[in-house]
């Protein structure tokens, strides 16, 4: 199993948040997370990286119990977070972007690289030397994805991906 989550409960001070979450994950799986706004969608999402604290339950990733690990070491194993809010680095230019998203390389992970992510984000190719913080939202979104993707994950979590992306873009992402 890629990610197993059993039992996850999270608290926002006294408010109980996540009630006894549970999904799994298997390798080459694709699983979407459906719900209105406020179903606890990207609170899920965050518990299961370490950005949200858990009070209970277990995250077991490639096999590690995460459950109780911080977030650089959730990713340096090889599970990348998409974010719904774009949390790029506005004054860096698109490729020192990527280059902060690098991580080392783990055995049987994809090789991401910067061709290979230009290939399926063209735009970002043609602005390659441009600040993040001068690039519309939708190509700001491909950015964070591609830095995410940087990091050669084995699993990544994605909050809203196609947010502000246009839909030919969408169409790319999901072939």
């Amino acid at each position: 199993m890629k990610l197993s989550v059993a039992n996850l409960n999270s608290h926002y001070g006294p408010a109980h948040i996540l009630f006894d979450i549970g999904l799994e994950v298997a390798d080459g799986e694709v699983v979407a997370l459906l719900g209105r706004n406020g179903a606890g969608k990207s609170t899920t999402f965050r518990a299961i990286v370490g950005l949200v604290e858990q009070r209970s339950g277990t995250i077991v990733f490639e096999g590690f119990d995460v459950s109780r690990a911080p977030t650089h070491e959730i990713v340096r194993r090889g599970l990348g977070y998409v974010p719904e809010e774009r949390r790029i680095f506005t004054e860096l230019t698109v490729e020192e972007n990527l280059e902060v998203g690098r991580q080392s390389v783990r055995p049987n992970a994809p090789q991401w690289t910067r061709e290979k992510l230009f290939a399926l984000f063209p735009n970002l190719a043609e602005l390659r030397h441009r600040p993040g913080g001068r690039m519309s939202g939708g190509e700001q979104q491909m950015l964070t994805i591609a830095r995410t993707l940087m990091g050669n994950p084995s699993l990544v979590l994605l909050d809203e991906p196609s947010e502000g992306l246009a839909p030919k873009i969408v169409e790319q992402m999901v072939a």
